[in-house]
């Protein structure tokens, strides 16, 4: 490790250790506007490694919220998530997000039973 003092100010250079976490997005929203119950399997990835997996169920025409703290930006350099979700009918999408503040991830079911990922929360 070098350290380096410049105007009372100390930098350190090699430390060696993983980059920081800042706290990112906190959990994943279901929301269900078809009409039939479903089972939906999430998962979220990032730096090479699963950081939210989990199926869940929801009734038709309603919603649930999943609270988990994910890692946030690194003090050096942008965080993306590979967010991919499947029903149990076999429908599903991946989604690739650049993480720019957002609250959460939200797996929108349509009307149709087709799937839409995105990270805001339709008024």
């Amino acid at each position: 490790m070098i350290a380096l003092s410049v105007g009372g100010i100390t930098l350190l250079a090699g430390c060696g250790g993983p980059t920081p976490d800042f706290e990112g997005p906190s959990g994943v929203r279901v929301i269900n506007d078809h009409n039939e119950s479903h089972t939906a399997r999430i998962t979220v990835e990032t730096d090479g490694r699963t950081v939210f997996d989990r199926r869940i169920s929801v009734d038709g025409q309603s919603s649930t919220t999943i609270p988990e703290q994910m890692p946030g930006r690194k003090l050096l350099g942008r965080r993306t998530y590979t967010v991919s979700a499947e029903l149990e009918t076999g429908v599903s999408t991946t989604r690739e997000f650049e993480y720019d503040g957002m609250h959460r991830f939200v797996l929108r079911i349509e009307e149709d039973g087709s799937l839409e990922l995105s990270t805001y929360e339709p008024v």
